[in-house]
C-alpha cells in the first residue's frame, strides 16, 4: 500500500524520508536570494515597530514557508498571533485574536475584544514583549475588516504601535489595498515586498538540497533534468516539489536511477493536464539536445501568452498586406474579406503544429478579419458606410443618464416607508473616437478600437470575450483596456440582472476589481443587494459610489430609503435633503419621502413644507396632495 509516510520509491532511490513534500516541512527549508530579501524585511518590520509590512506573492511562491521560518527565529519576547482563515466578520475575527493571544479570555461582543486587547497590549509592552499579528491568505480580507484591523494600530503608546501586523496574501492583496477605501491603511504600509519565484540559479540548489536533506547519496536528476524542471515549473517551489516528486515514482515505476528531462517532460505534462498553473508542454521533438545549454532558451510561455503573439503577428502580417496594396499604383489590388482570410491562412500554416488555444486564437483573427475588411477599400474606391459605421461605433458614449427615467414609486400615506428608485439603465462609457484621417488605407483597428467599436454597438459580451482571450494587455494600455472591459462587465450585468442576478452581481464585481472608479458597478451592486434586503452591502456600494460621484441623486435617493426602512431616520434626511438640493427631474418625489421622513422624527411643520413644496412643482402627485390633506387635517384637530 501506498502512502504519504512511505512512499514506494524511498527505498529504490535510497532516500530516508520523502524530498518533495508539498506541505510546509522546516526541516527541509531553503531559501532563496529573494526570500532571504523578503525574511530580512519582515525582520526590519519587527524591530521598527512603526507600521504594517505587506508580502504579496502568487500561490506557490512560498509565502507560508517564509512566514513559518520567520516564527522559528522568534524568542520568547515576541508573542505571536498568526491568523490562517481570515475570511470571517469583524466580531469574529477579533474574537479569534483574542483567543489566539489568550486562549482563557471571554469574549462575546467587539467592545469585549477591544477592551481586552488595550489591556492585553498595554501589560506585554510593560513587561518588554513585542506583539506580532501575523495575518495570513490576507488577500481574503474584506474592505470592512480591512479597516478593522487598521483601527487596531490606533493603540500606540508614547508614539509607537503596541502590536505590528504583518499581511501575507496573493497577489490580488494589492489591488485592494489600492482601491480609494483602503487608502488610510497604504498610509501605514511601511514596507511592502512582492515575493518573486525562485531564479534557475536557486532552482537547482533547491532541489539539490531538499535530496540532500532526504538523505540522497547520488545525484538523482541529470543536470538537463533539473534545467527541465525550471523551465517548466518557472520557479515556483510548490510546481517544482509537484514535478519532481511525480517524476521520482515515475521513474521508478521505470526503474530508472537517474530522472532524465524525458521523464521531467512526461511528467509535465500529466501535471499540466490539472493546474492552470504549469505553462504549456512543448512538443516531444522540441526537448533539446544534452549538449543545448538551456540557459539560452527563454523560458517557456503559457498557452495565453502563446495566443496573444500569434494575434499580433497575424495582424501584423495583415497590416503588411494592406500597407502594400495602398502603396501600390495598381488600381486592380484589392483587399477585401477573402484575400484577408487568405492571408491569415497561410500565416497560420507557418505556425507549430498544435498551438495551445489555438481555436481561441482563430476566433479572435475571425474578429480582426471583419473588422480590417471592414474598412479597407481600394485606392479611389468611395465606401462611406465601412468608414462611417466604424467612425460612428467607436464614438463616445458617454452621457449624463435620463433621471426622469427613473421617476421612483412613492407612498400613498404616512404610515409607508419611502420607496427607492428603480435602477437606472446601465450608460457603459467609451473612449472618444480615435482622430479622422483622409488617408487611402487606414490601419487595422487595435483590439481597444474593435472593444470600443463593439461597445458602442452594446455588444458587452463580445467585448468580454475579446478583451479576455486578448490576456493582459501592454503596460501603457492596461488602464484603457481594464476601463473598457469593466464597462462591457457592467453594460452585460446590466442585462442579466433581471433573470440571473446572481450571474450579475458576478460580474460587477468583476467590474469593481478591474476598475474601481466604475461609479455604474457600484451603483448596480447596491441595485441588485437592495432588492435582495441586504441592506448593509447595499450602503457600502452606494456609499462608495458618491464618494466617487456626489452628484448622483438617484443613489442619494436610495440610501434615503434604505436609512428609512430601517430606521435610521436622521440619517435618510440628510440623503434627501442632498436629492432635493440637485433638483433631479423627480423632485417631488423626493420631497415627498422627505417630508414621510420628517414627520416620523417630529419635525411637523418641516414635513408640510416639504410635501407644499412637492405639490407646488407637481400640482399631478396625487399621493403628495393625499397626504398634504392627511397632515394638514390632523394640525386642525391638534388646534
Amino acid at each position: 500500500m501506498i502512502t504519504e509516510r512511505s512512499p514506494m520509491y524511498l527505498a529504490y532511490y535510497n532516500l530516508s524520508t520523502k524530498p518533495f513534500k508539498i506541505s510546509p516541512d522546516p526541516r527541509f527549508l531553503w531559501l532563496g536570494s529573494d526570500h532571504k530579501e523578503a525574511l530580512a524585511n519582515f525582520k526590519y518590520g519587527l524591530l521598527e515597530s512603526n507600521g504594517y509590512v505587506v508580502l504579496i506573492g502568487a500561490v506557490g511562491t512560498g509565502k507560508t514557508t517564509l512566514v513559518n521560518a520567520l516564527l522559528q527565529m522568534l524568542d520568547t519576547n515576541v508573542l505571536v498571533a498568526n491568523i490562517n482563515y481570515p475570511s470571517l466578520d469583524a466580531v469574529d475575527f477579533l474574537s479569534l485574536v483574542v483567543r489566539t493571544y489568550d486562549p482563557s479570555a471571554v469574549v462575546s461582543s467587539k467592545a469585549d475584544c477591544l477592551h481586552f486587547l488595550k489591556g492585553f497590549l498595554r501589560r506585554a509592552r510593560s513587561a518588554g514583549k513585542t506583539v506580532l499579528l501575523v495575518i495570513d491568505e490576507a488577500h481574503r480580507l474584506s474592505e470592512a475588516l480591512l479597516e478593522e484591523i487598521r483601527l487596531l494600530s490606533n493603540m500606540e503608546h508614547d508614539g509607537e504601535n503596541l502590536v505590528n501586523i504583518f499581511f501575507v496574501g496573493q497577489t490580488e492583496l494589492k489591488r485592494t489595498l489600492q482601491s480609494s477605501h483602503c487608502r488610510a491603511l497604504r498610509q501605514r504600509i511601511t514596507l511592502f515586498y512582492h515575493l518573486q519565484p525562485l531564479s534557475e540559479t536557486d532552482t537547482l540548489q533547491y532541489i539539490a538540497h531538499r535530496l540532500n536533506k532526504a538523505g540522497a547519496e547520488t545525484q538523482l536528476f541529470t543536470p538537463q533534468a533539473m534545467h527541465a524542471v525550471y523551465k517548466f515549473s518557472r520557479g515556483y517551489p510548490r510546481l517544482i516539489n509537484k514535478l519532481c516528486d511525480r517524476a521520482l515514482l515515475t521513474g521508478f515505476v521505470k526503474e530508472q536511477k537517474t530522472i532524465s528531462a524525458a521523464i521531467i517532460l512526461e511528467c509535465a505534462r500529466e501535471i499540466s493536464l490539472i493546474d492552470p498553473i504549469m505553462p504549456a508542454v512543448p512538443m516531444a521533438n522540441r526537448l533539446p539536445h544534452p549538449a543545448r545549454n538551456w540557459s539560452d532558451m527563454g523560458r517557456w510561455r503559457g498557452a495565453r501568452a502563446n495566443m496573444r503573439e500569434n494575434i499580433a503577428a497575424a495582424l501584423k502580417h495583415v497590416r503588411r498586406a494592406g500597407a502594400a496594396a495602398a502603396a501600390s499604383s495598381r488600381p486592380a489590388i484589392q483587399v477585401g474579406p477573402q484575400s484577408v482570410r487568405n492571408t491569415i491562412a497561410r500565416f497560420l500554416r507557418k505556425l507549430p503544429a498544435k498551438v495551445m488555444l489555438a481555436t481561441s486564437a482563430v476566433a479572435v483573427l475571425i474578429i480582426a478579419a471583419w473588422m480590417f475588411a471592414a474598412i479597407i477599400r481600394k485606392p479611389g474606391q468611395t465606401e462611406p458606410h465601412a468608414t462611417a459605421d466604424l467612425a460612428q461605433t467607436v464614438q463616445e458614449t458617454n452621457r449624463p443618464a435620463d433621471d426622469s427615467a427613473s421617476a421612483p414609486k412613492v407612498p400613498p400615506s404616512a404610515g409607508e416607508q419611502p420607496s427607492p428608485l428603480p435602477d437606472r439603465p446601465a450608460t457603459p462609457e467609451a473612449s472618444p473616437a480615435p482622430a479622422a484621417t483622409d488617408a487611402p488605407v487606414p490601419p487595422v483597428p487595435s483590439v481597444r478600437e474593435m472593444a470600443a467599436a463593439l461597445l458602442g454597438k452594446h455588444d458587452f459580451a463580445s467585448v468580454i470575450a475579446l478583451l479576455e482571450a486578448d490576456g493582459d494587455p501592454a503596460p501603457q494600455n492596461t488602464a484603457d483596456l481594464r476601463t473598457l472591459y469593466a464597462q462591457a462587465l457592467v453594460g452585460r450585468a446590466g442585462q442579466l440582472a433581471a433573470q440571473s442576478p446572481a450571474e450579475a452581481e458576478t460580474l460587477l464585481r468583476k467590474a469593481v476589481a478591474a476598475d474601481a472608479s466604475n461609479v455604474e458597478a457600484l451603483v448596480q451592486l447596491g441595485n441588485l443587494r437592495t432588492r435582495a434586503k441586504a441592506y448593509a452591502e447595499a450602503i457600502g456600494s452606494y456609499q462608495k459610489a458618491v464618494q466617487l460621484n456626489p452628484r448622483r441623486a438617484d443613489v442619494l435617493f436610495n440610501l434615503g430609503f434604505i436609512f428609512a426602512s430601517t430606521g435610521m431616520y436622521a440619517s435618510a434626511e440628510e440623503m434627501l435633503a442632498r436629492v432635493v438640493q440637485l433638483k433631479p427631474e423627480y423632485i417631488d418625489k423626493a420631497l415627498f419621502n422627505l417630508a414621510v421622513v420628517q414627520h416620523k422624527i417630529g419635525k411637523r411643520q418641516e414635513s408640510l413644507a416639504s410635501l407644499e413644496a412637492a405639490v407646488a412643482i407637481r400640482p399631478e402627485n396625487v399621493q403628495a396632495q393625499a397626504y398634504l390633506k392627511e397632515l394638514k387635517a390632523a394640525e386642525e384637530e391638534v388646534r
